[in-house]
């Protein structure tokens, strides 16, 4: 009878086992529920930052991008670049003289501005160098190159280390009329030459300040020489327009590394 008992007990706790199953998830499955749940959130938690990163980096491209005065090219006619292993393509055609020196006459109104700007800091600026034809600056170099061999170089030393002084002719800045040198009163009345202590003086350092506000820099910057192959030079202006001189200044680049720029970004 007892077992009888038992046997009706077990089979009563079995079948309320089965209804609670059929009528009542178990915990098993709800926890599933919620871990997927919880992944899709975690899942979308994680990707909304990583679309958020994607989108800053196309901003910051598109800034940086964007940084380059509007409407700048390479081949726009004053960033024309002429150095060692670019000739000049084609002599100015129109020229006009700027005290005992011609230059091209766009440039002419810009550094008239810029003297005059100077003169208001009591600085008197004076040209020693503009436009240069092709033969003349062959006499030039050629000038560097005996000072060289007079020192006892061979002709090939002499004339790399003419090349530290002098550009090739046709390879010169001065041919294109879009460069000039240019100290100050003083200076030219103290010194037959040129050399890099000029950038020490009250004239060189407001060239380097200031040129840039009229379209001008330093063609040839210090510690720039492994780029432009020409020591630096802070006499040297060359004139590439208003926009483009503020942007080398403001970012530290010779014309070689701003066309560089302007080159990539234009692709």
């Amino acid at each position: 009878m007892v077992k009888k008992v038992i046997g009706v007990v077990s089979l009563l706790i079995v079948g309320i086992g089965v209804f609670l199953a059929l009528f009542h998830p178990s915990e098993g499955y709800q926890f599933s529920a919620a871990n997927e749940k919880q992944q899709k959130t975690e899942k979308a938690a994680v990707s909304q930052p990583l679309a958020s990163k994607t989108a800053k980096s196309d901003t910051k491209k598109q800034q940086a991008k964007s940084d380059l005065p509007k409407g700048i090219s390479t081949k726009d006619w004053d960033l024309v670049l002429v150095n060692q292993d670019h000739a000049v393509t084609a002599a100015p055609t129109d020229l006009v003289q700027i005290g005992n020196y011609e230059v091209d006459s766009r440039i002419a109104a810009p550094y008239n501005e810029m003297a005059q700007a100077a003169a208001a800091a009591q600085i008197n600026l004076v040209i020693v160098s503009g436009y240069r034809s092709i033969s003349y600056q062959e006499t030039l170099f050629q000038e560097s190159v005996n000072a060289a061999l007079a020192k006892g170089m061979t002709q090939a030393q002499a004339e790399k280390e003419a090349l530290h002084l002098r550009t090739k002719p046709g390879h010169s800045e001065h041919n294109t009329g879009l460069a000039m040198d240019v100290v100050d009163d003083q200076w030219a009345a103290a010194h037959t030459d040129l050399d890099a202590s000029f950038g020490q003086t009250k004239a060189g350092q407001w060239l380097k300040e200031n040129a840039p506000k009229y379209g001008f820099v330093i063609r040839y910057p210090d510690g720039k020489n492994k780029i432009t192959k020409v020591d630096y030079e802070p006499w040297h202006l060359r004139y590439v327009g208003k926009e483009s001189a503020l942007y080398m200044q403001q970012h530290s680049l010779c014309l070689e590394e701003y066309l560089d720029k302007v080159s990539k970004e234009a692709k």
